[in-house]
């Protein structure tokens, strides 16, 4: 009788872990990381900057939606201190204003040249290696196909997310004067750690009142359902 309980009590325990580590078999989750860097020509030598994101690609079963993963990204930012008091900020997002919000997870397939159809490539995430150039002169920013480029912005006061203006790497002598050039943008595939501190330099950052200051002053709109506060600067995994 005892015997009999006790295989009871295991078979209770044990199934919801069997179901648990089944399921992670058939619909496993693959983790990948990436240096995102932005290299700037200025009067005073050249500057750069990066940050290393995460993104863990999540399958499961198309049930209630057309969808078979969903892409969770972790990190922030690329600040580049221009020196004269100027800043560049590579936005977790691509497009004329930010619109693109999953660029962080889909630009590791445009520039390693995955098949985002081919049931193989999520597997070969974690295994890229090396790196690759953004080809800037044969992108831009205000070509909705070809969003290969953060979208750039600065800050003329750091701690004032109204002071935010958009910075197309063609108008950067304009933004910032003469001797101001964009020279590379790149993604390196790595296994460090996620950059953290972007808070230090723009403190406002997880307020979501000034964070979506910040986004109408890119957008030049006092309302909206695209906003996507919160999203464009720093990530703690989406929901």
């Amino acid at each position: 009788m005892r015997r009999a309980f006790l295989a009871i009590i295991a078979a209770i325990i044990l199934a919801p872990l069997s179901f648990y580590f089944g399921y992670k078999l058939l619909y496993p989750t693959y983790t990948y990381r990436y240096r995102l860097s932005v290299d700037v020509e200025t009067p005073d030598g050249m500057r750069w900057g990066s940050s290393v994101i995460e993104v863990r690609y999540e399958t499961f079963p198309e049930l209630l939606t057309e969808r078979d993963h969903i892409s969770r990204v972790f990190g922030e930012a690329v600040f580049v201190d221009l020196g004269q008091g100027k800043n560049l900020i590579g936005m977790l997002a691509s497009g004329p204003s930010g619109e693109d919000i999953d660029y962080p997870s889909g630009i590791v397939f445009q520039a390693f040249k995955l098949d985002g159809n081919d049931p193989n490539t999520p597997k070969r995430l974690p295994q890229l290696h090396g790196k690759r150039d953004l080809d800037i002169y044969s992108s831009s920013q205000y070509d909705v196909t070809r969003r290969f480029l953060p979208t750039f912005v600065t800050l003329t006061d750091l701690t004032n997310p109204s002071t935010a203006r958009l910075a197309p790497f063609g108008l950067f002598d304009e933004i910032f004067g003469v001797g101001f050039k964009l020279r590379s943008v790149a993604i390196e595939m790595t296994t460090d750690p996620i950059t953290e501190g972007i808070e230090n330099k723009i403190p406002w950052i997880g307020n979501y009142g000034l964070e979506t200051t910040f986004e109408r002053q890119l957008r030049g709109t006092n309302a909206g359902s695209s906003l996507t506060p919160g999203l464009n600067l720093k990530r703690r995994g989406r929901p």
